[in-house]
């Protein structure tokens, strides 16, 4: 591929020239007519396994949680296109369907190798199902045709003794009921512009832990620093008694003042 361009190991093409941390996606490489014979990568082939194993050993004194991105939904909207599959959910749900199982099949053969051999305490699967204002499909939708496949995915882990968490951006909080009863122990970003994060902890403690909470959207990167520590310490605050691991909302933006950055490490260093 030309500079700036990113051929993926399920041979999607990233465009990042102008959006350097994803990027945009410019072909599509499944269709209804070429499901039946595309041929997903190896599951973590060898000069993978070794590289996580090393580091994961290194770290044993730490948390461990390889990740496995771009879970299901992500996956298959990489592979099909956004608004292919947007439709395939109302046209073809079949085709839909069976996409969704052989991109499971594919991660449940990546997770019993990862769990194999990989020294861990849990897994964490991003798959963003959400917007600002409400999920991408509607909640039966998702009950349908993601949730049975998620179900299977975390249960291996689970079944492995480890932990589930799971990232899903945006208002996603109808879902909460349904990922716990999935297995899911731990749900990221917990975003303050979209989640009422005093209601939540409340409703969901003792079943679901949430990370994150202090907003990257908002506070972070525009909020003064005494703004930052009064909310990094309602933060702490509310999970005094478990229930929240208390970190930015998401990945702190370019841009954003180092001294607020300061001021919440700070904050958490004599609060914590």
């Amino acid at each position: 591929p030309r500079t700036g361009y990113y051929l993926d190991i399920f041979g999607v093409l990233w465009n990042r020239t102008i959006d350097k941390n994803i990027g945009v996606i410019e072909n599509t490489v499944i269709t209804p007519d070429n499901l039946a014979k595309y041929q997903f990568p190896q599951p973590l082939p060898d000069h993978y396994l070794h590289t996580c194993r090393s580091t994961l050993l290194a770290n044993h004194r730490q948390y461990r949680i390889p990740r496995l991105n771009l879970s299901l939904w992500e996956r298959a909207w990489t592979l099909r296109g956004m608004e292919n599959l947007m439709m395939d959910l109302i046209a073809d749900p079949d085709f839909a369907a069976d996409l969704f199982t052989r991109i499971c099949d594919y991660n449940c053969l990546v997770l019993t190798q990862a769990i194999k051999h990989l020294p861990c305490e849990g897994i964490y699967f991003g798959d963003d199902w959400g917007t600002q204002i409400g999920l991408q499909m509607s909640p039966q939708t998702w009950r349908t045709l993601i949730k049975p496949h998620l179900k299977r995915i975390y249960a291996l882990v689970r079944d492995a003794g480890k932990y589930v968490s799971i990232h899903s951006c945006g208002k996603v909080q109808e879902l909460f009921d349904d990922l716990i009863d999935i297995g899911v122990n731990s749900f990221n970003p917990f975003q303050p512009e979209v989640i009422d994060i005093d209601r939540a902890t409340r409703a969901y403690k003792n079943r679901l832990c949430f990370w994150g909470g202090i907003s990257t959207q908002a506070t972070l990167p525009f909020a003064t620093q005494d703004q930052v520590r009064a909310e990094v310490k309602h933060i702490l605050d509310l999970g005094r008694s478990g229930g929240i691991i208390a970190t930015p909302s998401h990945s702190i933006a370019p841009g954003t003042n180092p001294k607020n950055i300061i001021a919440m490490l700070e904050t958490m260093r004599d609060f914590a």
